[in-house]
């Protein structure tokens, strides 16, 4: 948003609205919106970076990360057959690459890429999925780019995404 603010001459942002990458639109292999709720849903909780801290069963998760119990196994269901969460016994764990990629502070964290640009700008229904699982009422996004605290949001999801995996 700075650098957009400093800009002298005419400006545009491109927002993608048709998937996370080329191979993730509709009709290609990593085609999975479902998946990608699952993904955003666990990211917003802090699911993975509580994990990291140790396995846990589902019921402590739940009141850790502040989630309803029966929607979180469902969600961690999901994220299992991500291969995102292992499971022993009853308790829950990361993968390597959930370690890697998707715990806060990780040197290679692309958590807030997929949270601030890709969520909230191609999956408009994710405040309703977030707030079900905290048990809250529905919350929608209109206008996106209309409001700048949330322009600002975008553009660090933005750098997040290329700085990440660097």
């Amino acid at each position: 948003a700075e650098k957009l603010n400093r800009a002298t001459g005419p400006c545009a942002v491109f927002v993608p609205r048709n998937g996370i990458s080329m191979i993730a639109t509709a009709g290609q292999p990593f085609h999975d919106p479902v998946a990608d709720q699952a993904l955003f849903a666990a990211l917003d909780l802090g699911l993975f970076t509580v994990l990291e801290t140790g396995p846990m069963e589902a019921e402590a998760l739940a009141n850790k990360i502040g989630a309803q119990l029966d929607p979180l196994r469902s969600l961690l269901e999901a994220c299992l057959a991500l291969g995102l969460v292992i499971r022993e016994g009853a308790t829950f764990r990361n993968s390597k690459a959930a370690s890697r990629y998707l715990v806060r502070n990780a040197r290679g964290y692309m958590g807030d890429y997929y949270l601030k640009q890709i969520a909230e700008t191609l999956y408009h229904q994710m405040p309703d999925a977030r707030a079900a699982l905290r048990g809250e009422g529905a919350a929608t996004y209109s206008h996106f780019l209309d409001d700048p605290v949330r322009t600002e949001a975008f553009i660090r999801g933005q750098h997040a995404g290329s700085s990440g995996p660097a």
